[in-house]
């Protein structure tokens, strides 16, 4: 399966965090926290080692947000096919991932509606959907991930903690969303060669 919604970039996690993120997440509360998933908002200056972060926003052609998302899911805990756009109101383009866990039984799964999808009337498909690309988020690097496409997350033996930091033009604009095909082309020089 060819990979065309998510891609390694050459940016690496090496040293990001600058405190231990579970204990720091527990420390404070979730966002959201039902049923085995948890969302954490956190700030970015107080998680992550501030070199990293200014190697980061050098590389990237738009700087981050000031704060970043931890996903947190217990072993089965997993999320139906969706889309993180809300449009016309709110959304996310895409955004950049990487777990703390690796886990080779925990998959980010995207799928192609065989139907003209339900977007933009609901975040979830509303008839039959075909797999298209199956990947392991890497704890090595940053993962692109394209959030405007219908994905799950099926997490296997062992909680997933996964880290997604988000680019200020990561977020959809009403009346002028940025496309994942202009995320990518913005991306081209960071993306490792992928087979």
């Amino acid at each position: 399966i060819s990979k065309v919604n998510t891609h390694i970039l050459s940016i690496t996690t090496k040293d990001a965090l600058k405190v231990d993120i579970k204990t720091y997440c527990h420390s404070i509360e979730p966002y959201v926290s039902i049923l085995g998933y948890k969302l954490y908002i956190v700030s970015n200056k107080d998680v992550f080692d501030s070199e990293w972060l200014a190697n980061v926003n050098h590389k990237l052609s738009t700087p981050l947000q000031e704060q970043s998302f931890v996903f947190v899911r217990q072993p089965t805990a997993n999320l139906l096919p969706h889309q993180d756009l809300f449009p016309p109101e709110r959304g996310f383009i895409y955004g950049l991932n990487y777990i703390l866990d690796g886990s080779n039984d925990t998959f980010m799964t995207y799928y192609k509606p065989d139907y003209e999808h339900a977007y933009p009337l609901t975040r979830y498909p509303s008839g039959p959907i075909i797999e298209t690309e199956k990947v392991v988020v890497p704890t090595d690097n940053l993962l692109l991930i394209n959030t405007t496409a219908y994905h799950s997350v099926t997490v296997g033996s062992s909680e997933r903690w996964c880290m997604s930091l988000r680019p200020l033009d990561s977020i959809y604009e009403k009346g002028a969303p940025m496309t994942w095909d202009q995320v990518q082309k913005n991306y081209k020089s960071l993306i490792l060669n992928e087979k």
